[in-house]
Formats: C-alpha cells, sequence, structure tokens
C-alpha cells in the first residue's frame, strides 16, 4: 500500500479513542481485530439503546431491513460496492450518523486473528455501507491464507485457499475431528498449510522445524477447521484450546468466551477448564455500568467496582447471569462455567494479557490464576 502511495494511519494505542482517532484520520479502508468491531458494536448498539423507543424501532427495523437486502442481492447475483453504497434510504436516514464514528469515508474493513461473530460482522455491513472481508494467514506462511468473497453476505466463514497456497485437513483423533467422515458430516481437523510463501524451517532451531511439519512437509498450523463442500473453510478454535472433560465432552474454550463475551454484564472473560473435571470455570471483567445498574436492582447502593467485584452476592449475579444467557446463547450445560471470579484490572497489550493483534497470552492468563482456577473448582465441589 505504502508503494502505491496510500496513507497509512495508526490508532493512537488505546481503543478508547480508536473512534477519535478515526475520526482525524478519516479512513478509507479499515482493518481490525475481532475485539475492535465488538467493541465497536457494543457502543453503536449502547448509544441506540440510550435513545427513545421510536429511535430504537427505527433504528433495529432499518438495520433488519438493511441485512434482508443484503441476503437478497446474494441470491440474485447483484452483491456489489453499489449495494453497500450510500443511495439506500435507510442509509441516507438512519447510518448517516453511524458511519461518522470512524470518519465518514470507510468503504472496505478488513478482519483477521480470530473469529468474528457473523452477526457483528453483517451489521458492521449493513451500518457502515462496507464491504467486509475476513482473512486467515500467519506470520509463518507470510500472512496469506484464505480471504472470504466480496459478496459472502452469511460471513460465516473465512473463505477459500489463496493459490499461494496448498492446505490439507487432517484428522485429530484426541478432539474428536475426522477429516475423512463416513456419516455424512462435514469433515474437521487441523488445518495444514504448505507452499511457496510457507516458511521451510525455523532458524537454527532443528527441533521446532521437525515438530513443525508433517511427513509430507505440510506446516501444522494448530487450527482446527471445518471445510466446506466447496472449499469454503471455518475456523473451529485452537488445537490446544480445545479440551476433553473428564466425562468425555469436548469444549472448545475460546468459542465459549466468544459467545459469553456477547453478554452485556461482560466486558472481558477468560475461561478454562481441567481435563480432570467436568465442567469450565471463568475469571470474567464486569461491565461497570451495567455491574453498577444491576447491583442497585438488588438493593446494593455500593459503586465502586473493585468493593462490587469482592461482593459475593455481586459474584453470584454474575454467575447466575452467565449460567442463565449462556444457555439462552445455546451453550449445553457443560459448556457453562461453573463458578466464576471477578476481576477488576482489564487486560490489556500494556500490562502483557494481549497481543499487539489483541489476542489472549493464553500462558499468562494460566500462569496468572493458576491459584484462582484451583480455589473457583475447591468452591464448585464443596457446593455440590
Amino acid at each position: 500500500m505504502v508503494s502505491r502511495g496510500w496513507r497509512t494511519a495508526y490508532f493512537t494505542g488505546s481503543t478508547a479513542r480508536l473512534m477519535a482517532d478515526c475520526k482525524v484520520a478519516r479512513p478509507t479502508m479499515f482493518p481490525g481485530v475481532p475485539r475492535i468491531y465488538t467493541k465497536l458494536y457494543d457502543a453503536i448498539m449502547s448509544g441506540v439503546a440510550e435513545k427513545g423507543k421510536v429511535t430504537q424501532m427505527l433504528f433495529n427495523h432499518a438495520l433488519r431491513s438493511k441485512i434482508k437486502k443484503m441476503a437478497k442481492a446474494e441470491k440474485k447475483g447483484v452483491l456489489c460496492q453499489e449495494m453497500f453504497g450510500r443511495g439506500d434510504m435507510w442509509d441516507k436516514i438512519v447510518f448517516k450518523s453511524v458511519r461518522e464514528t470512524l470518519g465518514g469515508e470507510v468503504m472496505q474493513m478488513w478482519c483477521g486473528s480470530a473469529y468474528l461473530d457473523p452477526k457483528i460482522a453483517l451489521s458492521m455491513k449493513a451500518l457502515f455501507g462496507v464491504l467486509l472481508f475476513q482473512g486467515y494467514g500467519m506470520t509463518e506462511s507470510s500472512s496469506a491464507g484464505a480471504i472470504t468473497r466480496y459478496d459472502d453476505s452469511k460471513q460465516e466463514d473465512i473463505g477459500h485457499l489463496l493459490s499461494v497456497v496448498e492446505g490439507r485437513v487432517c484428522s485429530l483423533p484426541d478432539h474428536g475431528y475426522d477429516a475423512c467422515p463416513t456419516d455424512g458430516s462435514l469433515p474437521k481437523g487441523e488445518l495444514r498449510l504448505k507452499g511457496p510463501v510457507v516458511l521451510t524451517e525455523y532458524h537454527n532451531n532443528p527441533e521446532a522445524t521437525a515438530a513443525a511439519f508433517d511427513e509430507d512437509g505440510y506446516y501444522r498450523t494448530g487450527d482446527c477447521v471445518q471445510m466446506k463442500p466447496d472449499g469454503e473453510i471455518r475456523i473451529i478454535g485452537r488445537a490446544s484450546r480445545i479440551i476433553k472433560l473428564q466425562q468425555g465432552e469436548f469444549i472448545n474454550l475460546e468459542a465459549v468466551e466468544d459467545s459469553l463475551s456477547r453478554i452485556p454484564i461482560v466486558s472481558q472473560v477468560f475461561v478454562t477448564a481441567d481435563r480432570k473435571e467436568a465442567f469450565p470455570v471463568a475469571v470474567v471483567i464486569p461491565d461497570p455500568a451495567v455491574l453498577r445498574s444491576r447491583a442497585s436492582a438488588m438493593g446494593i447502593s455500593e459503586t465502586d467496582i473493585p468493593t462490587l467485584c469482592a461482593d459475593e452476592r455481586v459474584v453470584t449475579l454474575v454467575r447466575d447471569t452467565i449460567a442463565k444467557q449462556g444457555r439462552e446463547m445455546g451453550l449445553f450445560g457443560f459448556q457453562v462455567p461453573r463458578e466464576v471470579a471477578l476481576e477488576t484490572v482489564s487486560w490489556e497489550t500494556e500490562n502483557n494479557f494481549l497481543t499487539a493483534t489483541f489476542k489472549k497470552r493464553r500462558a499468562t492468563f494460566d500462569a496468572t490464576y493458576e491459584s484462582t482456577v484451583a480455589t473457583l473448582y475447591a468452591k464448585a465441589h464443596a457446593a455440590e
């Protein structure tokens, strides 16, 4: 992009200032990770919730109508930039102010690094009148891997493999994934890559190189995927984050986190499980505004967040809210955290809990909350 004369803007380092930065930079192409799009969506919807009932009804109707129109356009084969342009009635009446939150000039959004909720992806396309591409890649493949089509109105997958990589899906029996199922289900397993853009070795590290490649020279990505008949790929999760529980059920910890993070009272969540146990536990950073509101409704007048998080009544409130809404989202009982602990300091890149692309540093979480997790399991068993 730089070689073609494009200007590149960087945000000032805090997600809280992201929208203010965009109003200054006025980008036309907006790349981000799922956490950024989730925060943006939540900010927009929270703003709508503060409006009057008529405004809320109009906004929600406009959003539903735009998404339906997008789906119809895809079926007709006419889904294009014009479809997402600024000519739609709802764009002019309702969504113009939404577009201004990112400077008003965004025409394309790009997302990578993790799973993006299809509801949020479709909402971004409708609200901002943009094309949204989701991609997959890694450092070891020179960031190349797969990308969605511009006319994908479902936004459930990461698209097809690029021509510069060759891929295969390999069974993972220990995770319950079969790459060659005989029951008519879709192939599932670890995605492995090979090609001119994929690394051939780790410098001066033969042990790591040997472990990273299979016998045919394919790089083991560690990502579990589902392959559709047309070659589209859906990321299921990291192999290292799929745990087989005591009773034999498999739990995808990242998928559970993605679901629970959509609950209004949850700002951030870390879900973990011991293979010797039958259920997961979680550490939750609650949303301050929602927590205060819910606590007040219970008759708790305290407003200091650390004090609230230390109150066992509030802990129980968060745990029960997660259990109830988690099941409403479709989680099975064994996927819902049995106990939770509340944290007050957000997990950021600055305190080494997140990477530069806002992925969790799992080793940091595991080490930091090792004793907390043990306490939560003891608490859960004591209540049985």
